[in-house]
C-alpha cells in the first residue's frame, strides 16, 4: 500500500512537471513570436519619414519592448521552478542595447521635431533611423536565438517526456483494470454482504 501511494504521488508530480514545462514552452513561443513581430514594426518605422516617424510612435514601440521584458521576467521565474529548467537563451546585455538604441532614437526624433533648421531636422531623422534599424536587427537576432534554444531544449526533453508519459499511461491502464474488476465485484454482491464494506473502502 505504501509503495502504491508512493507511485501515485510520483505520477502526480510527473504530470504537474509536464504541465509546468508545457506552460513555459508555450509562453516562450508566444514571447518569441511577439518579439519577431516587434522587430518588424521597428524596421518598418525606420523606413518612414516626417509625420510617419515621430517620437510618440517610437515611444509606443519602446513600451512594447518593456512589456516583453516583463513577460520574460515572469517566464524566467516559472522556468526556474522546473526540475530541469529550459535553456531560453536570454541575454540581458542585448536587451539593454535594444533599450538604449530605442531611447537614443526617441531623443533624436524629439530634437528633430524641436529643431528650426531643416538641415538639423534631416540629420536628426537620419540618426534616429539608423538607431531604429539597429534596434530592429538586435530584436531579430534575439528572437532567432530564443527560437533555436527552444528547439534544442525541446529535442533534449522529448525522450524524457516520452518516458514519463509512457509510465503514466501504463499505470493508468493498470488502474482502469483494477477499477473494472472492482465494479464487477459490486455487481455480484449486495450491501448486506460482509465483503461489501471492504470493496467500498477499496473504491474510496
Amino acid at each position: 500500500l505504501g509503495k502504491q501511494q508512493q507511485n501515485n504521488k510520483k505520477n502526480l508530480q510527473q504530470i504537474l512537471e509536464l504541465t509546468k514545462r508545457y506552460y513555459v514552452t508555450k509562453k516562450a513561443e508566444k514571447i518569441q513570436r511577439e518579439l519577431q513581430e516587434l522587430a518588424k514594426e521597428q524596421e518598418e518605422l525606420s523606413k518612414k519619414s516626417g509625420d510617419e516617424n515621430t517620437k510618440e510612435k517610437q515611444e509606443e514601440l519602446n513600451k512594447k519592448f518593456e512589456d516583453l521584458q516583463k513577460q520574460m521576467d515572469e517566464l524566467d521565474e516559472e522556468n526556474n521552478k522546473l526540475k530541469k529548467p529550459l535553456d531560453l537563451e536570454r541575454s540581458k546585455e542585448d536587451e539593454e542595447d535594444i533599450k538604449e538604441e530605442q531611447q537614443d532614437a526617441t531623443d533624436d526624433l524629439e530634437k528633430s521635431e524641436e529643431s528650426q533648421s531643416e538641415q538639423q531636422k534631416s540629420e536628426q531623422q537620419k540618426s534616429a533611423k539608423q538607431k531604429q534599424k539597429k534596434a530592429a536587427q538586435k530584436m531579430q537576432r534575439m528572437s532567432k536565438s530564443m527560437q533555436t534554444a527552444m528547439q534544442m531544449s525541446g529535442q533534449e526533453s522529448i525522450q524524457e517526456d516520452a518516458e514519463m508519459l509512457r509510465q503514466i499511461l501504463d499505470n493508468l491502464i493498470l488502474f482502469s483494470f483494477d477499477e473494472e474488476n472492482l465494479m464487477n465485484g459490486f455487481k455480484e454482491i449486495d450491501n448486506s454482504n460482509a465483503g461489501y464494506a471492504a470493496k467500498l473502502k477499496r473504491q474510496k
